[in-house]
């Protein structure tokens, strides 16, 4: 086995010897290196492997001689100010560079050219602001490159064309004000495309369109107020969409049309107050959608009909109080849990959810509950949990729960229930664990324990 641990030679932070026998990989993290002599890496082994001078006080790359067959260079946290292709002239083999933490302002051009085998570059955390529209020529295959948490306020046209084999691109946390289609050109193998925290206002039409093979977009935590009605063509492979944390505040019909094999779409946090009636045509594979944190005061009758295959949807946080009716949920056949907590609801009307056979958890806590109607639950014989938590329910309807013949959760903590009946548990008699915490109660009354024969956990006081 191969010693790791070097024998090395440091004097008032100069390297100035290293012995290699011995050695396949050179790991000198945090040794306060700030210079490294130039006969250091004569002698480097020819199967040297990793080079790590992580965490010292390096201000330049250093000269690594002989190490030829080095294929993973660890540069993070230092204090290198600038790179050039010289720097990396000695190391053609490389597959992995990470310059993540230095002090890097601009990367000029064609600086990468001679790393052909080159895979992984991280050159996160610096404060590039400027980068040569050839500083990526020559990375071919390429797969992941890091530009997150630096000042880039633009990216130059075609920057990234010759990065033939790239998937992974991110530009998150940069200052970068507006992007357009030929940002993006040539990188038909890219799977994930992260723009979360970047200053862009609006996408517009056929911004992504050479993207055909991209599997997520990340564009969070943003300023995007506009989305043009084109702006997703050509993301026919697409499957996560996250726009959470923007200012829209409409979805217009047939935004997402191209869309095709979306998965996930989601939308919290954003001001959206309009959603028009076609806004998911398209989204025939959709099975997770995230309204939740908008101000959506109305839904228009079968507004959701259009994507079928939906198993999850969260329209929590929003001001859904009187406008919730059963067509608003038609054709969501295949749905598995709904979210409609904090909506300010204070009634449960006949028949609400009756389009969702296939519910299995049903989240209605922190509203303003007082009444269910008898029926209200009607046609959910598959709900397992149903959550009624912090509401303010005084009683509950006898055989409101009729229809609940799979239920095994049920939350009715935070109300003001002072009484119970065995007739308000018709119909559950499977239930198995049952929260009465923060009611008016302080026990189970005896005739309702007797019907509730299979309970395994129960929370009253």
């Amino acid at each position: 086995m191969a010693n790791d641990t070097p024998d090395v030679d440091i004097q008032d932070g100069k390297l100035l010897r290293v012995t290699w026998q011995g050695l396949c990989d050179l790991r000198l993290q945090n040794k306060r290196i700030t210079s490294i002599s130039k006969c250091v890496f004569e002698k480097a082994p020819s199967d040297l492997g990793c080079i790590d001078l992580r965490d010292n006080r390096l201000k330049e790359v250093p000269d690594f001689g002989n190490a030829r067959s080095a294929n993973t260079l660890l540069l993070s946290r230092n204090e290198i100010a600038s790179i050039s292709r010289e720097s990396f002239e000695s190391l053609p083999n490389l597959q992995e560079i990470r310059l993540t933490k230095n002090c890097l302002e601009e990367l000029g051009s064609r600086i990468f050219a001679d790393l052909t085998y080159l895979y992984t570059l991280n050159l996160s955390y610096n404060d590039i602001s400027s980068i040569a529209n050839d500083a990526f020529a020559g990375l071919h295959f390429l797969k992941h490159l890091d530009l997150s948490h630096n000042s880039i306020p633009a990216l130059p046209d075609y920057v990234f064309a010759d990065l033939r084999s790239l998937e992974t691109l991110i530009l998150s946390c940069n200052v970068i004000s507006e992007i357009n289609k030929n940002n993006f050109r040539a990188l038909d193998q890219l799977l994930e495309l992260d723009l979360h925290l970047i200053s862009i206002t609006e996408l517009r039409d056929d911004i992504f369109i050479d993207l055909c093979n991209l599997k997520k977009l990340t564009l969070s935590w943003g300023k995007l107020y506009t989305i043009s009605s084109n702006a997703f063509c050509g993301l026919e492979s697409l499957e996560v969409l996250e726009l959470n944390r923007n200012l829209l505040t409409a979805i217009s019909g047939g935004l997402f049309r191209h869309l095709t094999n979306l998965k996930r779409l989601v939308l919290p946090y954003n001001d959206i107050t309009d959603i028009d009636q076609t806004a998911f045509e398209g989204l025939t594979s959709l099975r997770e959608l995230n309204l939740s944190r908008n101000q959506i005061s109305y839904l228009s009758d079968g507004v959701f009909s259009k994507i079928p295959t939906l198993t999850h949807l969260n329209l929590s946080w929003n001001r859904l109080s009187d406008v919730l009716t059963p067509e608003i949920f038609q054709g969501l056949d295949n749905l598995e849990e709904l979210e409609l907590c904090r909506n300010g609801v204070a009634t449960l009307e006949k028949g609400l959810f009756s389009k969702l056979p296939k519910l299995v958890t049903l989240n209605l806590s922190n509203n303003c509950i007082a009444t269910i109607e008898p029926g209200a639950f009607d046609n959910l014989k598959n709900l397992k949990e149903l959550k009624l938590s912090w509401n303010y329910l005084e009683t509950l309807p006898e055989d409101g729960f009729q229809d609940l013949s799979s239920l095994e959760k049920l939350s009715l903590s935070y109300n003001k229930i002072a009484d119970l009946t065995p007739e308000m548990f018709a119909g559950i008699a499977n239930i198995k664990e049952l929260d009465l915490y923060k009611n008016r109660l302080e026990m189970l009354p005896d005739d309702v324990s007797r019907v509730l024969i299979h309970l395994e956990k129960l929370k009253i006081t």
